[in-house]
């Protein structure tokens, strides 16, 4: 009820014979609050004897209905309601039911009004943003110690398009954009509609008006327009239920699932010949199709161009964590190098360590600080490293970052958990990646499976040596400090071994996989082990081939010697000679394409000299690979390479922690913010943004943040033709507070970056007041170029499209064409507040 101020007549007390007239405010409690509510209800319980005529009143189609004597005109909606006012009223037609009815919301009025007051809402939300952020700008312009702050108007970027990133085909069946009439049914109530889109699985259907359907409700329909198609099939009476609804202006848009894919008998067949057999005639719906190839499209653009560390999290059987992979790309190159301790040789050790990723686990993230350093007696680096919840306080952290950048070579990362546990890829994708690997190694597929089931989450490790540099610290000794060298935690003083792990356990060992990598093998390689004899300019040595095909063989040497790639090598093949005393087989000229030491020697892989003097060759190994194929395996380190490749880049982008975003060239040839990707497996940084209406990301979208980010992108690219070295990504730091709006009930976030200040105090002053607003955040804006897909994979995913929608196709090719640079935004509140001793961290 409300309050309400009514004036009647009361008596002055409970003797009196006289009244008085009096105004009151009237509560829901009171005894007139109880009176007039008493009142009303038996007004509105009193029988109706008036008509009904909806026609012209509502969107749906009116039919004509006979009580007592009396005809009315209701749409499906008004009818519902009306047999719901006599089961309530024991069969009586009453004034509410009336009222309810002709002053309802599914009137053409009621939805006038409503759109009217959701518009009015629209423009005051964004009137008190504009307001909200005008004064939050001057605020920050105070702070920095700008004079003429009532001159500062802002500009309310607008809030770019999202793309799901690790979306694919969700849809099990085409489905036919196709018009035809049906009869939808439930109890008593129908309704009539058009299709939208057909498929074996389900349909969408558009009715006037809006509709009594609920969401979850089991429908008979009847596809009346294919009557004639049908022959024998039954078409009537077809039990879907309702998926769900969508309302506008003058319709609604049933989605609607077949409840029994089985029954009746015909039908899921009869659909599917008529969907093959009309798409051409008609349009098949690309929104999956589309959705689908442009999600993976930008997770690989953001795989092979990410300049973060994934790290690949498995839980095995004794629920013992352990680092499964680790993720190597174009971009995070310049990061991964710092494990490198010799020539193709990482040591992840500080990653994996088994109280570090149960950290993970539990708290979600933590600090390690490493350096490099040669000892022990010889010449190899080792790294030494520890995380911030291994010292008992912060300062005894810091005294060890201090010390570790003290070091010729040192880093300090941060190390944070995705969604877990694990989103994990859509069976029907891993189908489609692993094609090959299923068809030429049954077991290495079986492996694959097994080793994707035991992840458990997906972490990044994020350079953050900028975020520490320039300590000043009081105490500067190392007494007491200890660093994890490999499986050993050692005592920085003298060296001594603290703890130690045992060292036959596997659990520091990962495994490498590099974004980006497609097969390399123009033809298959066949296992085959025969002794060979290989000449290196004067030097003759015996050796094993470990693989053969027609074009190239991998030989296993018992020496380790260096060799480079491009020289010249002569093979001869003494085993298969002695068998084949037809051909000359020995001398045949390589070339080499890679070597790699390991404890046997050297592998070599060689590929042959087309077009030589030795004539037959081809001939031979074709010959020779032909007879003995059904029993020489197949070399599968290609295909398996790829493979992984694909299936955790997919991991990634569906898991990742932070929030990727891509920017492209606009048709004139400026800076544009393409897609803000949004993980299907959600993280915490996405809740921040997360608002009444939606994601809101327009501080990523601020005309000044793109066009710097634009612009450095193009420095990057121009560094990096000039040099052979990858320059690290472009940096920007983001401050966010949340904001709720008591009018509006909205939530706003208010954004600065550092470029809006033009002192290091002011921002210092600045970050001062964010941490004493109730919900704030540092972010860390991290960008760098697009390191591009190779031609026939974008024509490969355009093509799929191009099949479906020629326009779609086009749109997908011009933004494939026009993207320049991938960036993340990297949460880093706890440690730029630790920092600079705002916030203390998580314990």
């Amino acid at each position: 009820m409300g309050e309400i101020i009514v004036k009647h007549f009361r008596r002055a007390d409970t003797t009196s014979e006289q009244k008085e007239l009096v105004t009151e405010i009237v509560v829901e409690d009171s005894d007139t609050g109880h009176f007039l509510r008493r009142v009303e209800e038996s007004r509105l319980t009193r029988p109706c004897f008036q008509t009904i005529d909806m026609r012209g009143k509502v969107a749906g189609e009116c039919r004509r209905y006979a009580f007592n004597d009396r005809i009315h005109y209701l749409d499906d909606l008004s009818f519902q309601m009306f047999e719901r006012g006599l089961h309530e009223n024991n069969g009586v037609y009453t004034v509410g039911t009336f009222e309810s009815i002709v002053g309802g919301a599914h009137t053409l009025q009621a939805q006038i009004n409503a759109r009217d007051e959701a518009e009015l809402r629209r423009q005051e939300i964004e009137k008190r943003r504009l307001q909200r952020t005008r004064d939050a700008a001057r605020e920050r312009a105070r702070v920095d110690g700008v004079d003429a702050v009532e001159d500062i108007q802002p500009v309310i970027a607008d809030n770019p398009e999202s793309l799901p990133l690790g979306y694919f085909r969700k849809r099990d069946h085409p489905r036919l954009q196709f018009a035809s009439k049906v009869r939808l049914q439930s109890g008593n109530i129908r309704s009539d509609g058009i299709t939208r889109d057909i498929s074996v699985c389900g349909i969408q259907v558009r009715i006037k008006g809006l509709t009594t359907f609920q969401e979850d409700q089991k429908l008979q329909v009847s596809l009346t327009g294919l009557h004639d198609k049908a022959g024998n099939v039954q078409f009537d009476d077809v039990l879907y239920r309702v998926v769900r609804i969508q309302t506008h202006e003058a319709d609604s848009t049933l989605f609607l699932r077949r409840v029994d894919l089985d029954g009746p008998a015909g039908f899921s067949d009869f659909i599917s010949g008529f969907i093959e057999e009309n798409r051409r005639r008609y349009k098949l719906d690309v929104d999956d199709e589309y959705t689908s190839t442009l999600s993976w499209y930008y997770e690989r653009c953001h795989a092979q161009s990410i300049t973060q560390l994934p790290v690949f999290v498995e839980k095995t059987g004794a629920d013992t964590l352990r680092v499964q992979a680790v993720a190597m790309s174009e971009g995070n190159t310049y990061l991964a190098r710092f494990f490198c301790t010799d020539v193709d040789n990482y040591d992840f050790s500080p990653l994996a360590l088994p109280a570090r990723l149960e950290r993970l686990a539990e708290k979600g993230e933590f600090v390690m600080a490493m350096y490099r350093h040669k000892g022990d007696g010889d010449d190899r680096l080792r790294l030494h490293s520890a995380a911030d919840f291994e010292f008992a306080t912060d300062a005894d952290f810091y005294r060890f970052i201090y010390y570790a950048a003290s070091q010729p070579e040192y880093s300090v990362v941060k190390v944070q958990v995705g969604s877990m546990p694990l989103l994990q890829a859509s069976g029907k994708k891993i189908d489609e990646i692993s094609q090959r690997l299923q068809y030429k190694s049954e077991s290495r597929m079986k492996v694959l499976r097994e080793q994707l089931a035991r992840l458990f989450f997906v972490a990044y490790v994020v350079d953050m040596t900028h975020k520490y540099t320039g300590l000043s610290m009081n105490d500067k000794s190392i007494d007491g400090l200890q660093a994890w060298v490999g499986p050993e935690c050692r005592n920085l003083s003298d060296g001594g071994v603290k703890k130690s792990l045992d060292p036959s356990r596997e659990l520091l060992k990962t495994d490498l996989v590099r974004f980006g990598y497609v097969e390399r093998r123009r033809e298959d390689r066949y296992l085959a082990e025969t002794r060979v004899d290989v000449k290196i300019g004067d030097r003759s040595l015996e050796g094993l081939s470990k693989d053969i095909s027609t074009r190239g063989i991998r030989i296993q040497l018992n020496k380790c010697l260096a060799v480079k790639p491009g020289a010249p090598v002569k093979v001869g093949l003494v085993s298969l000679q002695q068998k084949k005393s037809g051909a000359n087989l020995m001398d045949i000229p390589y070339l080499v394409v890679n070597s790699v030491n390991n404890d046997e020697g050297t592998v070599i892989m060689l590929e042959r000299v087309l077009g030589s003097a030795k004539e037959g060759l081809k001939e031979f190994f074709v010959e020779l690979i032909t007879k003995n194929e059904h029993k020489l395996g197949v070399d599968t380190g290609d295909i398996w390479s790829a493979t992984t490749s694909r299936l955790y880049e997919s991991l990634l982008a569906a898991n990742t922690p932070t929030i990727p975003f891509f920017l492209g060239r606009n048709a004139e040839g400026g800076a544009h913010l393409q897609f803000v990707g949004v993980p299907e497996g959600g993280n915490k940084l996405l809740d921040f943004f997360e608002t009444e209406s939606g994601h809101d990301f327009r501080c990523v979208n601020d005309r000044r943040v793109v066009t710097t980010l634009y612009d450095a992108i193009q420095i990057l690219v121009r560094r990096q033709k000039a040099s052979q070295e990858p320059p690290a990504p472009f940096e920007l730091e983001l401050y966010l507070y949340r904001e709720r709006d008591e009018e509006t009930g909205e939530t706003y976030i208010h954004a600065a970056t550092e470029l809006d200040f033009t002192s290091d105090a002011g921002r210092e002053t600045y970050l001062q007041q964010l941490v004493g607003r109730e919900d704030w955040r540092c972010l860390k804006i991290v960008t760098t170029f697009v390191h591009a897909l190779d031609e026939k994979s974008v024509d490969k995913l355009v093509a799929s499209v191009r099949e479906q929608s020629k326009h779609r196709a086009i749109k997908l090719s011009d933004l494939a064409h026009s993207v320049v640079g991938c960036g993340e935004v990297i949460d880093i509140s706890r440690q730029s507040g630790a920092r600079r001793g705002l916030v203390k961290p998580e314990s």
